[in-house]
C-alpha cells in the first residue's frame, strides 16, 4: 500500500484508511452509500470550493513503471485545486472490498465514499492516475460546468460507438437526445472509436447519481467478463436504458480526455485542459515513461 501523498489542508480532505468490513465483493451496506443528495439539484451557479477532483487509484496498475507516479499527480493535482480554490483528494482504491471483481472497480465506490467525505462538493470530476494536467489556467466552471458551457458544447444526437469491427468504430443505431435537458445532466463524459471512456468523468451529486453508482456495481455487472471492466459496463448501461442516457451528456473528448497520440478531435493539443496517456502500455512500459516524461515537460502551471 502506497503512502498518501503529502497535500496542503486546503485541497485535500482527510482520508478514512479503515478497511471496508462485510460480506466479499457487497458493500452498499455501508454508510457511505447514503452520501446525500438533494431530490432536485440546483441549476444555478455554484462555488470553486465546491468542485472535487477525486485522484482513485492504489498506485499500481499498467503505469507503475513511471517513477513516482502517485506522488507526483497528486502534488500536481493539488497545486491545480489550490490555484482555483477547488477541493482535491486522494482515495486509496485497496480500503474497498470488490471481491473477485478486477481492482478497477474499486473507483466507484471511492467516488461515493468521496461523496460521503466531502459534503461541500456539488460536482465530483474523477481522473485516472494516468492523466497529466496539462494547462493549469482553465477553469473547470466556465469550460464545461456551467449551465452555459454545457448547453453550447453538448455533442447533440451523437452516435454512440460499441467498440471495434473489422478494424473500424462499430457505430450503433442509438443516438444521444437531440435537444438534451440540460438541468439534467448528472454524468459528463467523452467518448472514442471504441464507445464512452471512463478514464475522466465529471459526476453530479444528486438522487440519479447515487442510483447510477448502485447500478453501475450490480453484482451480475461486476462478474460479467468485460473486456473494459467498469468501463464496458456503464456502456452497456447507456446503450440499454433511454432515462440514463438522458442524465449523460457526451462532449468532445479533447475537452477533458485528450489522448497522448490522435488526430485533431482525439489527440492533445497545446492548451488542452490535459492529456490522458491510455493504452501506453500496449507498446511496453517504457513508451508509458517515455510519453509521461514528454508531457510532463509540457505542463503550463499558470
Amino acid at each position: 500500500m502506497p503512502t498518501p501523498p503529502s497535500a496542503g489542508p486546503d485541497t485535500t480532505a482527510p482520508s478514512r484508511e479503515e478497511a471496508w468490513s462485510g460480506e466479499p465483493g457487497y458493500f452498499k451496506n455501508k454508510k457511505e452509500w447514503n452520501f446525500d443528495a438533494p431530490l432536485e439539484p440546483s441549476d444555478e451557479t455554484f462555488k470553486p470550493e465546491e468542485i472535487l477532483i477525486l485522484t482513485a487509484s492504489n498506485g499500481g496498475g499498467h503505469n507503475a513503471a513511471i517513477p513516482n507516479l502517485l506522488e507526483r499527480i497528486c502534488e500536481e493535482r493539488d497545486s491545480y485545486a489550490k490555484l482555483h480554490n477547488y477541493t482535491h483528494t486522494w482515495l486509496n482504491t485497496d480500503k474497498y472490498d470488490v471481491g473477485d471483481a478486477h481492482p478497477v472497480w474499486a473507483k466507484i465506490p471511492a467516488i461515493a465514499d468521496a461523496f460521503y467525505q466531502n459534503p461541500q462538493a456539488k460536482w465530483l470530476w474523477i481522473a485516472d492516475s494516468d492523466i497529466i494536467f496539462m494547462t493549469h489556467s482553465v477553469k473547470l466552471e466556465e469550460m464545461l460546468l456551467s449551465q452555459k458551457a454545457m448547453s453550447e458544447k453538448i455533442m447533440k444526437g451523437q452516435t454512440l460507438f460499441n467498440g471495434m469491427k473489422d478494424g473500424k468504430s462499430h457505430k450503433t443505431k442509438i443516438t444521444m437526445p437531440e435537444e438534451p435537458k440540460i438541468s439534467n445532466l448528472d454524468i459528463l463524459i467523452t467518448q472514442d472509436h471504441n464507445g464512452i471512456n471512463a478514464g475522466s468523468i465529471f459526476i453530479r451529486r444528486s438522487q440519479f447519481t447515487r442510483f447510477i453508482l448502485e447500478a453501475w456495481t450490480d453484482k451480475l455487472l461486476m462478474e460479467d467478463h468485460w473486456l473494459g471492466k467498469e468501463q464496458d459496463a456503464l456502456k452497456h448501461l447507456m446503450l440499454e436504458h433511454p432515462l440514463i442516457r438522458s442524465h449523460v451528456g457526451v462532449f468532445p473528448q479533447r475537452m477533458f480526455n485528450a489522448y497522448a497520440v490522435g488526430g485533431d478531435k482525439m489527440g492533445w493539443r497545446e492548451g488542452d485542459l490535459m492529456v490522458h496517456l491510455a493504452g501506453c502500455w500496449v507498446g511496453g512500459d517504457h513508451i508509458c515513461k517515455e510519453r509521461f516524461d514528454e508531457f510532463w515537460a509540457k505542463r503550463k502551471l499558470e
